[in-house]
């Protein structure tokens, strides 16, 4: 039913959504089969167009902020999310993580972020 949040805990995923990559289709792939159990909503770099996506998406509306630094801690803010999930590159992580400590220093943030392990790049990182 539109407008009524799920029972289960809120997830905020960061990364591509209608872009064309490997990205937009993994982090689809990943979510589909939680959305029945989480509000899900899904931030991403760039201005988009939301109204086909299987749930909330939510863009960058400031190009001078290329990562959506501000743009995803406002989101935060809005949202609470009971966990940030970030399924991009390895360095996008490393974008976030300095707002992440200054905005919510005190406050338990559950992040983890999935990366290309064929890159090399391949981490687990939180934001402890």
């Amino acid at each position: 039913m539109p407008g009524v949040r799920p029972l289960g805990p809120r997830l905020l995923a960061v990364g591509p959504g209608h872009q064309p990559t490997g990205y937009a289709r993994v982090i689809t792939s990943m979510l589909r089969p939680l959305a029945h159990r989480y509000d899900i909503h899904q931030f991403s770099l760039g201005d988009v167009d939301g109204r086909h996506h299987p749930w909330p998406l939510h863009g960058n509306p400031d190009r001078a902020d290329a990562y959506g630094v501000v743009a995803l801690g406002n989101l935060i803010e809005e949202l609470r999310p009971d966990l940030l999930l970030i399924v991009f590159d390895i360095w996008l992580y490393y974008a976030y993580r300095g707002m992440l400590r200054e905005r919510f220093p005190r406050r338990h943030r559950p992040a983890c972020s999935h990366c290309d392990a064929g890159s090399g790049h391949g981490h687990a990182v939180s934001n402890s």
